[in-house]
């Protein structure tokens, strides 16, 4: 008996020992998760385009046809051209005849902008396939811009056309006179298609998704900032397919007038935009003569 519960009592000791003794199963090390992605720095990127739009951005007045025929020298879309009474009748360097694009009475302005305070400002096209624009005119080639005295005494000139079908021009039932316009001051951001914001959306490197997002974010942004309309009178201009500054000899020129497809009274090619850009310091002088003209469409 003595023996059993000896023997027992070794057994137990071994069992004990070779539990002890066994390996001990070493669970599988977890596998590190994955770091996430390296976003692109987007809140930068987009605060630098913000900061460029915002330094672009310039104040205007967006002009808007109403259903109202316009006096002789209201500012007005179409209608006759007046000139003043005694001086010789415009005339391209071809020798054609201008029509009346549109023109601005600067004294019944209702906001002052950068611009004459008083003075009938004309922008004068001839009417041919391309508008008169050789991409882009200067004064005199294809067009004229124009600004009159306060005091001047006008006559009207015969129209050389007898429809607008030969114009950029497309109000149905356009008043004889012209139509008036009505002005709204906006502040006006620069469109994407400005070459002056080229570098951000066009880096070497691409954009990032993210980055592309800031864009079109941005880009809704402007584009309902600057809304629709017929005429934007300084403010910035628009391209659908180039930016004639592009080219150093045009460099630094700013919007005078521009005219877009998205009012309804024009129609540039299909649904583009018509601007006359003019040198930043020759606006206070009511300097005209360095003034250009080009429009372009999708």
């Amino acid at each position: 008996m003595i023996k059993l519960i000896a023997l027992g009592a070794l057994l137990l000791v071994g069992i004990f020992w070779a539990l002890r003794r066994r390996p001990k199963v070493v669970a599988a090390a977890r596998k590190p998760l994955d770091p996430p992605a390296k976003q692109h720095k987007a809140p930068h990127f987009s605060t630098s385009l913000h900061d460029a739009i915002t330094a672009l951005t310039e104040p205007g007045l967006r002009g808007s046809m109403t259903p109202y025929a316009a006096g002789p020298t209201d500012s007005r879309i179409g209608g006759p051209l007046i000139w003043p009474k005694g001086e010789t009748l415009p005339l391209d360097e071809t020798g054609r005849a201008f029509i009346l694009l549109a023109q601005v009475n600067l004294s019944t302005l209702p906001a002052p902008l950068d611009l004459p305070r008083s003075g009938l400002l004309q922008i004068l096209i001839t009417a041919d396939e391309m508008f008169g624009c050789e991409f882009p005119s200067a004064q005199n080639a294809g067009m004229r811009v124009v600004l009159h005295p306060a005091d001047a005494s006008f006559a009207p000139c015969p129209n050389p056309v007898s429809s607008t079908a030969d114009t950029p021009i497309t109000v149905k039932n356009l008043y004889p006179q012209g139509q008036k316009i009505a002005w709204e001051h906006i502040s006006c951001p620069p469109s994407f298609a400005d070459s002056r914001l080229s570098d951000l959306l066009y880096p070497p490197q691409g954009l990032s998704p993210a980055d592309k997002t800031a864009v079109e974010t941005l880009n809704i942004a402007t584009m309902q900032a600057r809304g629709p309309y017929d005429i934007m009178l300084r403010g910035t201009p628009d391209f659908v397919q180039s930016d004639p500054r592009q080219d150093p000899a045009y460099s630094g020129m700013v919007n005078l007038i521009a005219f877009s497809s998205s009012g309804g009274a024009f129609l540039w090619g299909d649904a583009g935009e018509a601007c006359f850009l003019i040198p930043q310091p020759d606006i206070a002088k009511a300097e005209f003569s360095r003034v250009i003209y080009y429009w372009d469409c999708r």
